[in-house]
């Protein structure tokens, strides 16, 4: 959708791409999870 929003304002062909990287553990960093927000 917000492709199309993008093409329709810009009235021009539009790609959006995207790229994840998962960091090693995160889930178990009490540093990478403050670092994502998730703090309790």
């Amino acid at each position: 959708e917000a492709r199309k929003d993008l093409e329709r304002f810009l009235q021009k062909h539009v790609y959006l791409g995207l790229t994840v990287q998962v960091a090693d553990n995160w889930r178990d960093d009490p540093d990478q999870l403050k670092r994502f927000g998730y703090t309790e």
